[in-house]
This record gives C-alpha cells, sequence and structure tokens, in this order.
C-alpha cells in the first residue's frame, strides 16, 4: 500500500505540474504590460512624468493598474486608443480603499469587443492617462504589449530620472525625458532573478548601435551592489528591451519581499541620464479575498457532512509596495478558538502567521510585517488559506483561499455584505457600491458546498426592502438583481435604482437574498432553506442621490418646520414617490397621519377655508375662491367661508346639503369647483338648488306625503337639493381654431393679434454689405446665392460665431444658452477657418475653405492639413501648441515636402453641405 500511495502522489505531482504549465501559458497571452512617458506617446511629449501598468484579460473583460511615481496627481480619466489616436473608450478612475497608499490607479473595462480584443492580442492597443482639468501636466500614453517575463512576474519597478550628481553636465531645457519598468521573476529552484526592461531616454547623442547598458541591483543596509552589463545592438528613441539574469546572494528574496532593493540602469557613454527605483511586489492592485464556509468533507472522515447550525465569513488581504499583508477576517455564526494564515501546495500546508491574538468580537485586523518570499509567493499564485478553527468538542472548521479581486467600482466600500444562513453549508461576499451618477454596482463571491452535490451552485440574487420605520407613501421594494447564475463569482454588475431605494440602501434597511436553486442535475436533491441573506451596511451614498434628510431620520441641515403652510411647501421639494399617494396630518389632538390616495381632495384641518388635494404625492392646498353674488347684502354664514344671498337659507331644511366631490354645500350657495389636480375651476359655476318632484304619495292616516324624486325617497315636502353646475358661455369668433390662443387668466379663447412688423435687424458693416435684409433667412439665401457655404453643427457656447469664420443662427430665433442646440454656420464664398474640435478648441494644424468658383450653385467644403517640412534628426518632438515637430537639442536637415501626403484621420474631404 505504501508503493502505491507514493506512485499516487507522483501522480497527482505531475498533473498539477501540467496545470500550472497550461495556466501559465494561457496567461502569457493574457497579460500585458505599457510604459507611459514623453517618449513612449503617440505624440512625444516634454513631459517628466513616467507610469507603468499591468493589464489581464479575462474572457472580456480587461483589468488595469497603473502605478504612479511619487508626487503624481490621480489622472482625470483614463483612455484607450488605436494606432491613429481614435479613441475607443474613457474611463474615469473611482479609486478605492485599498490602491490610495501604492500609488495605484486601478479598473476594470467589462464587455470588451471582439475587435477591441483583437487589437490588444496584436498589440495595437494603447492607453493614455489624462492629467486633472487646470493642471500643467501633460498626458503621457504608451502601447500595451506582451513584455517577456510579464506572465510570472513576482516583482516590478518604476524606473524615473535619477538625481544628477554635481559634476554631470546640464540637462537641455526642451529634452524629452526618460523613464522605465522592470518585470523580474523569480526562478524557485535557484532563486536567481530574471529581470525584463521596458525603458527609454538613457543613450546620449549619437549612441545608436551595439550600446552598452549597466544594470545595478542595490540593497539597503550598506551592502554591496550587484552590477552586470547587457549590449543593445540597436536602440531607440520611444521603447528599448533587455533582459538579464542574475542573482543577490543570501537573503536577496526576503530583501526583495519587504522593498528593501533599488534597481538603477544607465548607458555606460551617458551615466548622467540612468533610471532608477524600488523593485516592490507585483505593478498590480494586490487586494485578495477569501469567503470562509465550510470546508469540503473528508473522505476519511466517519462523518462526511457536519449537521447545522454553520458559520461563515470573509477575509480581506492587501498587499503594501513593502511587502506587509494587511488582513481583515470577519466571522459570524461559531465561537473561534485559532484563525491562521496557511499555505497548501501538494496536498502539504505550512502555516504563514497566526492571527487568532487579532481577534475581537468577529473580527480580527492587524498587520503581517516579516513576510518571507514564499509567503509572498504563495500569495500571488492562489495558495494562501484562511482557516479558522471553532472551540469545543465539535471543531467545526471555516476556510476560504485567497485570491485576487477585481478592481471594480463596487470595491468603492472598504468592506463586502456576508450572505449566510446557519442551516446552509455555504457563504457569499457581495460588494456593493454607489457612483456619483447614482449607479449602484456589485460583485459576488460564493463559497462553501452546494446542495445535491453539484460541482458549482445555480443561484438568484434579491434586493429586498425591510423599513416601516417612516412614510407609508414609499412602498417596500424588492428587486430582482440575477435571475440565474451558475458559477461562484460575478463581477462589474450594475443597477439603477430609485432615491428612496437607494436612501433605504444608505440606511441600512436593504438586504440581500441569494437563493439556491435546484440542480438540474440531482432533481430529487433537496436542502432546507437554501437561502442566504445578510443586511447591506455600510454603503456611502452620495447626497445627490438621496431623498430630503429630514423625511429619511438623517441630520437636518435646515431649521425644523413647524407651520402649516411650511410643511406643505416642503412637501413640494419631494422628488415623485414610488405609489402617488399621500400623507396629512389631521391637525391638533391627532397623533397618528392618514394617508391618501391620489386624486382626493379635503378640507384643510388647519383652515377651513383652504382645500388641499393630492396630486402624484404631493399635498397641494389652495384658498377657497368665491363665487360672486349678484344680490345685496350677501352674508357669510356661521361657519362657512363664503357669502350666500339671504333667504337662501330658508329654502330647504336644516339637514338638507348638496354634496360634490365629498365636499357639503348649503342650499342657495354658488362655489367653483374644486378638481385634482387642477385645483379650482374659475370657469365652472355650481349652485346648490331644490329639485321640485312631479307627483305625490300619502302614505297611512297620519298624512305624510313622500315626494319621488328619481330613485330616491324623502321626507320633504319641498323638495331634493341637487348640485347644477354649468362652465360658462364663450361667444363667436371671427378667427378660425388655427388662429386663436388662451390666455393665462380667461376662460374664453380670443383671436390671436395680427403680427406686428418686425423691425430690421442692423448688423456690423463688415458682416453685412448686402443691403437691408428683413430676416435673417434673407441673409443666408443671400450668401448661398453668391457660391457661399451651409454647414449644421452643435453649440454650446452662449452665442454663434460671427465672420470672419461665420454666421450662425438658429431658424432666426435665439438659442438657449444653457444647453447644447443645433446651430447654422455660413461662410461667405472663399473664407478660409480653422475648425473647432470640442475635446482641444480650434484646431489650427488643419484648414477649411468655402469653394471658390462662384459659377456652381452649391456651396462645398474641404479642410486640409497643414503641410509640415520633412526633417532629419535623431529625435522628433511635437509641441501641443504647434503643428509641426521639430528636433530636439540639434541642427535639423530640412527637405521640403514633394506633394506625398501622410495618411491619417484629418485626410481631405468634403463636408456635408446641408
Amino acid at each position: 500500500m505504501d508503493g502505491v500511495a507514493v506512485v499516487e502522489e507522483v501522480v497527482v505531482e505531475v498533473v498539477e505540474e501540467v496545470e500550472v504549465v497550461e495556466r501559465g501559458r494561457e496567461r502569457g497571452r493574457r497579460n500585458f504590460a505599457v510604459l507611459l512617458n514623453g517618449r513612449s506617446s503617440l505624440t512625444p511629449m516634454t513631459t517628466t512624468r513616467v507610469a507603468t501598468g499591468r493589464l489581464f484579460l479575462r474572457r472580456r473583460t480587461l483589468h488595469f493598474s497603473f502605478l504612479l511615481e511619487g508626487g503624481a496627481p490621480t489622472p482625470a480619466s483614463i483612455q484607450f486608443l488605436n494606432e491613429v489616436g481614435e479613441i475607443l473608450e474613457q474611463l474615469e478612475p473611482q479609486p478605492t480603499p485599498y490602491e490610495a497608499t501604492n500609488s495605484r490607479v486601478c479598473g476594470t473595462w467589462t464587455r470588451l469587443p471582439r475587435e477591441y480584443r483583437t487589437l490588444l492580442l496584436e498589440e495595437k492597443l494603447w492607453v493614455a492617462l489624462n492629467p486633472p482639468e487646470g493642471s500643467d501636466e501633460d498626458v503621457i500614453s504608451g502601447q500595451v504589449a506582451r513584455y517577456v517575463g510579464v506572465d510570472t512576474e513576482v516583482f516590478s519597478a518604476l524606473l524615473t530620472p535619477a538625481t544628477p550628481s554635481a559634476d554631470a553636465p546640464p540637462a537641455p531645457q526642451h529634452g524629452l525625458s526618460g523613464g522605465g519598468t522592470a518585470i523580474i521573476s523569480v526562478d524557485r529552484k535557484t532563486d536567481s532573478l530574471h529581470v525584463s526592461l521596458v525603458f527609454n531616454g538613457v543613450f546620449g547623442a549619437g549612441e545608436t548601435w551595439n550600446v552598452s547598458l549597466r544594470v545595478e541591483l542595490v540593497p539597503e543596509r550598506a551592502l554591496e551592489p550587484v552590477a552586470d552589463t547587457i549590449v543593445l545592438p540597436k536602440v531607440y528613441s520611444d521603447v528599448n528591451r533587455g533582459e538579464l539574469l542574475t542573482t543577490l546572494g543570501e537573503r536577496s528574496l526576503i530583501r526583495l519581499t519587504r522593498g528593501q532593493v533599488s534597481l538603477r540602469i544607465w548607458s555606460v557613454a551617458a551615466p548622467h541620464l540612468a533610471l532608477q527605483g524600488v523593485i516592490t511586489p507585483r505593478a498590480t492592485c494586490n487586494v485578495f479575498c477569501a469567503v470562509l464556509s465550510e470546508p469540503p468533507p473528508d473522505d476519511s472522515a466517519s462523518l462526511s457532512v457536519s449537521p447545522p447550525p454553520y458559520g461563515a465569513g470573509w477575509a480581506l488581504v492587501t498587499l503594501s509596495n513593502d511587502g506587509t499583508f494587511q488582513h481583515q477576517v470577519f466571522v459570524q455564526g461559531m465561537a473561534v478558538a485559532a484563525l491562521k494564515l496557511e499555505t497548501r501546495h501538494r496536498r502539504r500546508h505550512r502555516e504563514v502567521t497566526d492571527l487568532t491574538s487579532d481577534y475581537r468580537d468577529g473580527w480580527a485586523n492587524g498587520t503581517y510585517d516579516r513576510p518571507t518570499y514564499r509567503d509572498l509567493d504563495a500569495l500571488l499564485r492562489g495558495r494562501v488559506e484562511v482557516v479558522v478553527q471553532g472551540s469545543g468538542s465539535g471543531g467545526r472548521r471555516l476556510q476560504g483561499t485567497l485570491s485576487p479581486v477585481a478592481v471594480t467600482e463596487a470595491l468603492r466600500s472598504r468592506q463586502p455584505v456576508l450572505l449566510a444562513s446557519p442551516q446552509v453549508p455555504m457563504a457569499a461576499a457581495v460588494w456593493v457600491a454607489v457612483d456619483s451618477a447614482c449607479v449602484t454596482h456589485y460583485d459576488v463571491m460564493v463559497a462553501g458546498r452546494p446542495p445535491g452535490g453539484a460541482a458549482e451552485p445555480l443561484w438568484s440574487l434579491l434586493l429586498r426592502e425591510d423599513d416601516h420605520s417612516w412614510d407609508p407613501r414609499y412602498e417596500l421594494q424588492k428587486v430582482s438583481l440575477e435571475d440565474e447564475v451558475q458559477g461562484w463569482e460575478l463581477f462589474a454588475h450594475t443597477l439603477v435604482l430609485v432615491h428612496v431605494s437607494l436612501s433605504r440602501l444608505g440606511q441600512g434597511v436593504t438586504y440581500l437574498d441569494l437563493h439556491l436553486l435546484p440542480n438540474t442535475s440531482h432533481p430529487n436533491t433537496s436542502h432546507p432553506n437554501t437561502t442566504l441573506s445578510g443586511r447591506v451596511q455600510g454603503v456611502s451614498v452620495p447626497s445627490p442621490c438621496l431623498l430630503d434628510p429630514a423625511l429619511f431620520h438623517l441630520p437636518a441641515t435646515r431649521p425644523p418646520c413647524t407651520d402649516p403652510d411650511c410643511i406643505v411647501s416642503d412637501m413640494g421639494d419631494l422628488p415623485p414617490p414610488i405609489t402617488h399617494k399621500c400623507i396629512i396630518d389631521d391637525g391638533p389632538g391627532v397623533e397618528e397621519k392618514r394617508v391618501v390616495n391620489n386624486g382626493k381632495s379635503w378640507v384643510s384641518p388647519h383652515d377651513r377655508c383652504r382645500m388641499c388635494m393630492c396630486a402624484q404625492g404631493r399635498v397641494q392646498c389652495n384658498d377657497v375662491v368665491c363665487h360672486a353674488l349678484a344680490c345685496a347684502r350677501a352674508h357669510t354664514p356661521p361657519g362657512q367661508c363664503c357669502p350666500v344671498c339671504p333667504g337662501s337659507e330658508n329654502l330647504a331644511g336644516a339637514s338638507e346639503m348638496c354634496e360634490l366631490n365629498e365636499q357639503q354645500h348649503h342650499v342657495g350657495s354658488k362655489w367653483h369647483p374644486f378638481l385634482p389636480p387642477s385645483g379650482f375651476d374659475k370657469c365652472v359655476s355650481c349652485s346648490c338648488e331644490v329639485q321640485e318632484c312631479s307627483w305625490h304619495i300619502r302614505v297611512g292616516t297620519a298624512g305624510a306625503t313622500l315626494l319621488l324624486c328619481g330613485a330616491d325617497v324623502m321626507l320633504n315636502p319641498k323638495g331634493r337639493a341637487t348640485v347644477n353646475c354649468s362652465r360658462a358661455p364663450c361667444p363667436d369668433l371671427p378667427c378660425g381654431p388655427g388662429e386663436m390662443e388662451h390666455t393665462e387668466g380667461s376662460c374664453c379663447a380670443q383671436c390671436r393679434p395680427p403680427r406686428s412688423p418686425q423691425p430690421r435687424p442692423t448688423y456690423p458693416p463688415d458682416v453685412m454689405s448686402e443691403g437691408q435684409l428683413r430676416t435673417e433667412e434673407d441673409h443666408r439665401d443671400s450668401i448661398l446665392s453668391r457660391g457661399g457655404c451651409l454647414r449644421h453643427t452643435v453649440s454650446t457656447e452662449e452665442s454663434p460665431p460671427i465672420f470672419p469664420v461665420g454666421r450662425g443662427f438658429n431658424g432666426g430665433r435665439p438659442t438657449p444658452s444653457s444647453q447644447s442646440h443645433m446651430v447654422i454656420i455660413l461662410y461667405e464664398n472663399g473664407k478660409e477657418w480653422h475648425p473647432r474640435i470640442n475635446t482641444i478648441g480650434y484646431y489650427k494644424c488643419v484648414t477649411c475653405k468655402c469653394k471658390v468658383r462662384p459659377a456652381l450653385a452649391d456651396g462645398n467644403i474641404t479642410c486640409d492639413n497643414v503641410k509640415c517640412p520633412t526633417i532629419q534628426c535623431h529625435e522628433i518632438m511635437r509641441d501641443r501648441r504647434e503643428c509641426c515637430p521639430h528636433c530636439v537639442g540639434e541642427n535639423s536637415t530640412l527637405r521640403p515636402s514633394r506633394g506625398k501626403k501622410r495618411r491619417n484621420k484629418f485626410k481631405s474631404r468634403p463636408l456635408n453641405s446641408g
């Protein structure tokens, strides 16, 4: 049996090695790096900034991280470009709490189109970092490529220009600065280092062939450096590559792991242009997460599946530049006796560190500050486990493997939400965050033993609100986030919630339910209570995404409102609620508020002479509008708001009243009806009158008379009170319907008055030369008749441009200055101008011209590049304020252009003249 066990272990080791090799080959096709500085940019820039990036393509998602030099501002946006500089995608960085201390900018480009993935794999994709608005920084960009060693990278270095010595020659004032990055792998058998260099700007003038490059590894604590020389057959101005195999001797890996070694490179002929940087762990985002759940059943154990209740938790580890592990662990549902980090490899476990001393009340926060290279290598390879040992005789155990987390916008929250159930041996961690545009982002990680022994869990995700503490107008929502997902993780998904749901999300009264669905391969297998739930807490919701703070039990930013009119006016500031119901206060002495449906009206409990209504969830109140009476000595009865004519109250008994829209009116009264949502309709008059009955019936010996009025029978000998409403008559008009108009406050339409003659416009002398024109349409026709050109464009300026560029108008009417609007630009025959591009303003490197042949009736616009002379020099630079490149630091040889046009996106072309 011992021999069989040995053979089985050898076979397992061989299979694992083959899988590692295959995964490495796949990663090699999916891992990329980029160097960004002035020399590597599409258009060389005179900037000293340097950055490097690492990119990883996983399915249709591109994960990226950029390592910035110290003091560099966070870029305002990240642009992905093609070879000719066209923007394919622009992303705004969303800093997370895990990358700020490491000078990194991380993110993802989700749903990458197939043609863009092809550009990436063919190394035809560029990336640019745009500086913040208003800063003096320049854009830096670089070409994304599969450099040697990027798939097995463990350490990285960002190389920036070294501080020159006192005897170094002065640097050129307007030269292009250098920069570089180092991709460092480790041979685990010999502990030797493979250093792959990507750099530029270290060579002096005249160095082009067979150039010697010195590479030096400098440990701290006054240890001897290790130097070597490599020879480059040819050097380039934008990007150079070099490789080196070296070692630091004893304890070299420990020093590398803890950030105690720096790298320096320089050309033997130009040491004053040296580059240097500190070697740190891999230049990726380095955020690792594990979901803690019941481990898989052990075949050797007598009981393969432990009974409930089950515990759950999650663990988070971030890797700092100095190699330290920042850890955060949360556990619920079990008493913890031990908490450790362990590595596993080939069925052998090794303890990394014991975190038990950091554990308090379900949390373990701290720092592992003495990691070894084996610890770092295991973490980067996904071989570090978090192991939780429960106390008591049962010996319950939780474990989870730390794996790299995709840094999406959901990771802007400081911790995930734990979804668990004491009856299910599974758990899930969900990251939830809300961005400045009020969009909710979420990522899901699932772990444990799926019901029925399935290889992967099948589940759905539901967002559920559970809040009964305030405002019954807003119904509790249940939002289905995912209907059916098979797998262990889900990243970069989004959801748009209404403001009331976002407010509840920020208040911690929202829950997530992950329902484990039946496995189709095991239809007869069931599992009790297959739902994992958790309360969403700690999500920061931007204030513009919230409801009024005073209504959501948040600290008020204004004094409390106690006056009824103030309360009503405050209700007008609310966004439309989900259900259009209204909440009202019935006045003093009534503690419980009432909820009324949309369209209902009532008398204000604070003022009997005001009518209120519920209009789309908002309470609106208006003063009672009284009807004009045509009688003398009109008086207002007690308890009424409007006057009545004398004697009208004697037309019916004291109990006889009219009812309209749930409102009572005395016989003889006249009023304007209150009709939600418009309020009082002054064009309609209603009156309460007595309707006479046509026949009588005598009943019984008492001689009582019953008057039958329709289907109703009343014991009133004088008749029944009824409501009569009519609209005020309007006179016939001598104009057609298209010439009528309604004015505010008038019940009848009126004929529209004839238009007065428009005054003749006046124009500057250099703009108008064709005489007196009545309208701008006349001006347009005059220019076009002389062979001018016309072009439609979108403008956001307060006023359109005027000659000599062009005359802008919008159908003769002024255009709003606060929004973008379509305007028409007119150009005189023969005019020339520079086109305006939204992102950079007037582009002076292109000249457009309106045709110069008056004989043609139509107008054509053509645009051409400014022709630049051909230059010959070693280094070429283009200033963003100039159109043509020029040589750097040396005299150039100019050759006139001989008719060959450069092919670019500004090729001469006709524009739409309509």
